[in-house]
């Protein structure tokens, strides 16, 4: 809604690019790029988008044109969204009965997490976009997670990606809601493909000789990745593979690292077993998680 409240504008956005900052405005990112699709009625009236031949259309009809004149955005927007569909639908609902929900830019247009509506006594549950989070200076979002339709081992490399030049980045989270294998598996393969590509590591080596010397190199990727104490899992599993492979060639502090992460890990985990598949119990590689150096030659 426009100040004068005499105007109204649309912005179309795929889900993940929305979010709520601090003060409860909704803010657009672009993660997911496609193209601009916005419209005024102040400029265009019911011309929707420019468009002449859109003018008289029913709203299906022009649902339907809108899938044929914005395929980046309607393939960005491809997924599945229980919580938005079932916030969507109710807000249709409520919309059937004249009380059309209300934004503004300018003024926010939230009330409590509700959304302010055409009708002054009737309010709106503010859509499920995500909140602003905060840790260490750092602003991030959590991702939404993604479908495994198709490979799981390169599911989270869209999200790892867009982290390179993402103004608000949106940091894989721990899919603590869920036991299955697969959904594990591409987390945290997406972790590794994260130290891979985002910090450069090329070894499991590597990897842990920073670990053990409390770079700051790691900061955010422990934010990430040890957002609920899950990170000790990845260093024993890259330590063992360490100590396999290459335990000669590592200094004393490295070793004693090592040492430390394996006797933490039994120890937490020897009266009460993981609740989630992980890296280390279960085999010598239970996730069939990628080697870093494979990443490397990629």
């Amino acid at each position: 809604m426009s100040p004068s409240g005499m105007d109204w504008r649309i912005s179309l956005h795929p889900f993940q690019n929305l979010y709520f900052d601090e003060d409860g405005f909704v803010q657009s990112t672009k993660m997911l790029g496609h193209e601009r699709v916005s419209h005024s009625s102040a400029k265009e009236g019911n011309c929707y988008f420019g468009w002449v031949d859109a003018k008289d259309l029913t709203a299906t009809e022009l649902a339907e044109r809108m899938k044929e004149r914005f395929p980046e955005l309607i393939a960005a927007s491809v997924g599945e969204n229980y919580a938005f569909c079932g916030w969507f639908t109710h807000m249709l609902g409520i919309a059937e009965r004249g009380a059309l929900p209300v934004f503004s830019s300018e003024f926010g247009g939230l009330s409590g997490g509700m959304v302010f509506t055409s009708l002054a006594d009737l309010l709106l549950p503010a859509p499920p976009y995500p909140v602003i989070m905060s840790c260490e200076k750092i602003r991030f979002l959590w991702a939404q997670e993604p479908t495994l339709k198709n490979d799981w081992h390169t599911a989270y490399r869209p999200i790892i990606n867009a982290l390179k030049d993402s103004r608000i980045p949106r940091f894989p989270k721990y899919p603590s809601h869920s036991n299955d294998l697969f959904v594990h598996g591409a987390y945290w393969e997406g972790a590794v493909y994260y130290l891979h590509t985002i910090l450069r590591f090329e070894s499991e080596v590597e990897y842990i000789e920073y670990r053990a010397s409390q770079a700051e190199r790691l900061s955010v990727f422990s934010t990430i990745f040890d957002s609920e104490g899950q990170l000790d899992l990845l260093d024993a599993y890259f330590t063992r593979v360490v100590l396999t492979e290459a335990s000669s060639r590592l200094n004393h502090k490295t070793q004693q690292f090592c040492k430390q992460t394996i006797d933490k890990v039994e120890a937490t985990y020897r009266l009460k077993a993981c609740l989630f598949p992980n890296p280390y119990f279960g085999g010598d590689n239970p996730l069939h998680l990628t080697r870093l150096e494979y990443l490397a030659k990629e």
